[in-house]
C-alpha cells in the first residue's frame, strides 16, 4: 500500500470522490492537501501558496507518491520558488505538470511519472490503471504502441523526458530544461493550431533537441483550427516528418497517448526501451 499526497500545482477544480475511491479500492491511502481548495483566479492559490504546498507534500515522510490533482496553467510560476533539495520521491502529473516533472529531473535526477492526474483516475481504462499502478510500484511494464506510424524504425534504450509539447518547448533556455542527450523524447498536445505546433517543433529542432535524442515518440497532437486567411495546408504528419526526417534514430507518430485517447504512464527520468517492430515501449 502507498500513500498518495494530492496537490494542485496548476489550476483549481473540484476533487471528485470517485477518483479517490479508485485508489482506495486498490488498497492505497489518499491525502488531499488543503491547498487544493484555494483560489487565485484560475489557479489553485497564488504561486507562493502552490509552491509551499508542493514542498510540504514532498517533505511529508508519511507520503510515498505525490500526485497532481489536475493540469491547467501556470505551474511554471512556482519553479523559481521551490527548494529542489527536498524532492526525493516521485511525482505523477500530466499536461501543465510537464514543467514540474522535467524540472525535478533536471535539478535532482529524481524520477517522476507522466501519467493520470487524480482528475482522470476514474476515467482510466483497466489497462491504463493497471500499468500506472505497476510502474508506480517499481515493476517493469509494457505499453502497446499499436496504431502508431513509424517514420524511422529501430530499437532504442534510454532515459525518457518530455510530455506536453508546448510546455516542454517553453522550458528551453531555462534552468529547468533537462539534457536531452541520449534520451527517449515523448511529446503530445491538444488545443492549438498546426502552425503553432510547427513553430514549437522548429524551436526544438533549432535548439538541437531532436539531434541529441535516442528516439522520438509523438503521441496524439490534436490541432484545432488555423487563424490564417491563407490555409496552413501542412498536416500533422507533414510537420512531424519534416522536423525529424534527418534523424537516424527511431521516430514514431500517432502513438496512443495524450490528452485525447488513452494515457499510459511514462517515466520522466526513468529508463525505457522502444521497439518499433514489436510496436511496444518497455519500462524498466
Amino acid at each position: 500500500m502507498s500513500t498518495f499526497g494530492v496537490i494542485a500545482p496548476s489550476s483549481r477544480g473540484d476533487i471528485n470522490s470517485a477518483d479517490i475511491a479508485v485508489l482506495e479500492n486498490h488498497g492505497h491511502k489518499v491525502i488531499i492537501h488543503p491547498q487544493n481548495h484555494l483560489t487565485d483566479n484560475q489557479s489553485a492559490g497564488t504561486p507562493e501558496q502552490r509552491a509551499e504546498a508542493v514542498m510540504e507534500v514532498f517533505a511529508d515522510k508519511s507520503i510515498d507518491i505525490v500526485m497532481a490533482a489536475r493540469g491547467g496553467n501556470r505551474v511554471m510560476h512556482i519553479l523559481p520558488l521551490l527548494d529542489f533539495k527536498i524532492f526525493k520521491k516521485p511525482l505523477i502529473a500530466f499536461s501543465d505538470g510537464t514543467a514540474l516533472l522535467n524540472a525535478i529531473y533536471a535539478k535532482t535526477g529524481v524520477k517522476g511519472f507522466h501519467g493520470p492526474t487524480l482528475s482522470r483516475i476514474s476515467k482510466a481504462d483497466t489497462t491504463g490503471l493497471t500499468q500506472m499502478l505497476d510502474i508506480l510500484a517499481g515493476k517493469p511494464t509494457q505499453v502497446d504502441l499499436k496504431g502508431c506510424k513509424v517514420l524511422n524504425g529501430g530499437c532504442a534504450r534510454g532515459v525518457m523526458v518530455g510530455g506536453n509539447l508546448s510546455i516542454f518547448t517553453a522550458l528551453l533556455g531555462t534552468p529547468y530544461m533537462p539534457d536531452c542527450t541520449g534520451k527517449i523524447i515523448f511529446l503530445e498536445d491538444i488545443g492549438d493550431q498546426l502552425s503553432r505546433y510547427d513553430r514549437m517543433l522548429m524551436q526544438l529542432r533549432l535548439a538541437g533537441v531532436f539531434d541529441k535524442a535516442a528516439a522520438v515518440i509523438f503521441g496524439v497532437i490534436h490541432a484545432e483550427g488555423d487563424s490564417s486567411v491563407t490555409p496552413f495546408g501542412f498536416t500533422t504528419s507533414d510537420i512531424l516528418r519534416e522536423h525529424t526526417k534527418h534523424l537516424k534514430v527511431p521516430v514514431i507518430c500517432d502513438a496512443p497517448f495524450g490528452h485525447k485517447g488513452p494515457l499510459p504512464t511514462f517515466p520522466v527520468g526513468g529508463i525505457a526501451r522502444i521497439d518499433t517492430d514489436a510496436a511496444k515501449l518497455f519500462t524498466e
